[in-house]
């Protein structure tokens, strides 16, 4: 008998949900790593100033994922997922751009929060879906390969834009080549979104 028993990828939202998961997480490691890369390697930002530069990015995408929970029953979670995606992709574009005369507030700081509400409006909704359909007995499963497919998407997603960054860019201070290739998995990430997850979902409540 299989770990992961293979019926739950016959349902529709939950494989979409693990799906644009992979691809968001590969998109949004892209950021964090590059761009701590442009801070440390050409800006020449200490450890302590790295981090705090990333504080802006921690704080919204809290208060993006606290403004999103109301909104889930309201509007579904295909056009809050389609929306944090395409979020994410901008954002990414945006950060493709830097090169070694850009500044933190005028070049980084907008795609930066831009990122982290894309983040935020994407994680509650992404769970909703990733249990539609489950049954009680496989909700832990399913769970657990959403978070797998966060996990395996950061992994992957770094190794692969890493490699593929450093040919293509010969060790440029841009790193744009990166950041363009993490665009490029958000964007194939809201298309499954909106080709894919259900436009809205009922709670089912059980007495």
């Amino acid at each position: 008998m299989p770990l992961v028993p293979l019926r739950i990828f016959r349902l529709r939202a939950p494989s979409s949900a693990y799906a644009i998961q992979l691809l968001i997480s590969g998109g949004v490691t892209s950021m964090f790593f590059f761009l701590t890369l442009d801070f440390q390697l050409v800006h020449h930002y200490g450890p302590l100033r790295s981090g705090l530069a990333f504080l802006p990015a921690s704080v919204g995408v809290v208060a993006a994922a606290g403004a999103v929970v109301p909104l889930v029953g309201r509007v579904g979670v295909r056009p809050l997922v389609t929306a944090g995606a395409a979020l994410i992709t901008v954002a990414l574009i945006l950060f493709g751009r830097l090169n070694g005369s850009s500044s933190y507030t005028a070049h980084v700081l907008v795609p930066m929060l831009l990122l982290a509400a894309g983040v935020g409006a994407s994680f509650v909704p992404l769970t909703v879906a990733a249990s539609i359909g489950v049954p009680e007995q496989d909700a832990g499963l399913a769970a657990g390969l959403l978070t797998t497919s966060m996990q395996l998407g950061s992994a992957v997603g770094l190794a692969l834009l890493a490699a593929i960054a450093a040919r293509a860019t010969e060790a440029s201070i841009g790193y744009d080549h990166g950041f363009r290739l993490g665009a490029g998995l958000a964007g194939v990430a809201t298309m499954v979104a909106v080709l894919a997850l259900p436009a809205r979902v009922g709670i089912a409540r059980s007495d």
